[in-house]
């Protein structure tokens, strides 16, 4: 299984975006950088209300992206309907 396929990718896209949002705010909260050197937080990184902060934030965020990918489909399919008139456009009819 080569998972930087295109079909893999298309196949998964939610799990992957979730995953990598998830995987990017625990990173960003493992560690920071102070005057000495970085600092690892592993003991809070690693408590049940961190990781579940973390998951809820990833699922915010993926239902952004989906309100936000809607409203811009739809914005783009009014837009077409107003410049070409009754022509059906994307398979949908306009109004």
């Amino acid at each position: 299984m080569n998972f930087l396929s295109k079909r893999f990718i298309s196949q998964h896209q939610t799990k992957l975006f979730f995953f990598v949002i998830w995987l990017h705010i625990s990173i960003l909260n493992f560690l920071y950088v102070s005057y000495r050197g970085p600092v690892f937080l592993v003991k809070e990184s690693m408590q049940l209300n961190t990781l579940l902060t973390h998951v809820v934030i990833a699922i915010l965020t993926l239902g952004f992206y989906y309100f936000v990918t809607k409203v811009l489909a739809h914005k783009h399919n009014k837009q077409s309907c107003d410049s070409v008139g009754e022509i059906k456009v994307l398979d949908k009819q306009c109004e």
